[in-house]
């Protein structure tokens, strides 16, 4: 297939399903109860291991447990590394119809205090620690700075109570275009915004993800990455437009990439105003990136749109104050200089060896330590 503009029409070729995460659980329990479904990553003495009907099970246990302590509906995170206790917790709150918000375990306490202060959770789950950082100690120094925290627990505490919950207490109905998690980026551009998500979203892009992987019923699949990253994405119409117009450009032609389709987010977690400037009336979610696309429908990134080209740039003292009270030390820069526009590679990914050989060669201009006009 061409195209003679910077747009993609929607893949219609697979039907979009009105699943939920709890659903797709259940209905693979039902349809293969006593086939594998999960192998703990770590060998202590021997991998634990679940079989469909066994996972259900447990994850009801879970839903129940979360029920116990909050109404559906509302926000529970979970800030731990991965286990299977961690799947458990997602399976659990989606059945539960609790929304579940994942924390990064390596996330400072100021970043980890923003993160579960915007989302106002009900619950926090966690580990004990992690990477030497006690986890628990972070926990109980921030809970005094979230009014809608009823309570906190680790994985640990949360497993051992499961025998002692009511496990006749029915579970809710639980909807397709109700909302399933809410995820935090890393906030390369300032406070990290959550992006709400519908279980539509969530399980037809994992379907849609493994079926255009080839992976086939039975198939042995390893997750390495971090369970609260999304892993994989998939849209069902996206193009480069004209970021003033809103018109879609001619191939070759930079704009802004726009897209949408079932998996874009409901919005982001209140913040309306946030929202309305990223998901216009149309249903169409402004990326901010700059991109081209060819005549295949291939798309480059190019850059990011600049919303406030007319902004001041901070002065050094004022970057180091706010990196003090929000970054782990290590993680705060000693040197800062001004660019433009970084080198990218062909996929959009900053260049770091030109970026190199840019300071070897007094390229880049050092910031000073007062505010200056861009």
């Amino acid at each position: 297939m061409t195209v003679s503009t910077s747009w993609w029409p929607a893949d219609t070729s697979e039907p979009v399903l009105e699943t939920t995460v709890g659903g797709v659980l259940r209905t693979a329990a039902q349809r293969a109860p006593d086939h594998t479904a999960l192998v703990g990553g770590i060998a202590d003495p021997a991998r634990r291991r679940w079989t469909y009907a066994a996972l259900l099970a447990d994850a009801e246990r879970v839903a129940r447990a979360l029920l116990a302590r909050v109404a559906q509906g509302e926000r529970v995170a979970i800030w731990a590394a991965n286990s299977p206790e961690w799947m458990l917790v997602e399976y659990g709150a989606a059945l539960a119809g609790v929304v579940l918000v994942t924390v990064n375990p390596a996330l400072t306490m100021p970043e980890a205090r923003y993160v579960l202060a915007q989302s106002r959770v009900a619950y926090v789950l966690h580990d004990d620690e992690f990477r030497g950082q006690s986890l628990t100690a972070a926990v109980v120094a921030i809970v005094p700075e979230l009014p809608d925290l009823r309570g906190t627990s680790t994985l640990t505490e949360l497993f051992g109570t499961l025998d002692d919950v009511d496990q006749d207490v029915g579970l809710p109905e639980v909807s397709a275009d109700d909302a399933a998690q809410i995820r935090y980026p890393s906030g390369t551009t300032g406070f990290p915004k959550g992006a709400l998500l519908r279980h539509r979203s969530v399980t037809n892009v994992a379907r849609l993800a493994f079926a255009r992987g080839g992976v086939a019923p039975g198939a042995v699949y390893l997750t390495p990455l971090p369970l609260l990253h999304t892993a994989a994405c998939s849209f069902g119409i996206l193009g480069p437009v004209d970021p003033p117009t809103g018109d879609v450009v001619p191939i070759g032609q930079q704009g802004e990439m726009c897209v949408r389709g079932f998996s874009t987010m409901i919005g982001y977690f209140d913040m309306p105003d946030a929202t309305a400037a990223t998901l216009d009336a149309d249903g169409w979610l402004h990326t901010g990136d700059l991109c081209t696309m060819d005549e295949r429908g291939y798309v480059s990134v190019t850059g990011i749109v600049r919303t406030d080209p007319a902004a001041e740039t901070p002065g050094v003292d004022e970057l180091r104050t706010w990196c003090q009270h929000r970054l782990a030390r290590h993680k705060i820069p000693t040197q800062w200089f001004v660019t433009d526009q970084f080198p990218l590679t062909g996929s959009g990914k900053i260049q770091k060896f030109v970026l190199r050989d840019w300071l070897a060669n007094n390229i880049l201009a050092p910031l000073t330590a007062t505010r200056q006009e861009r």
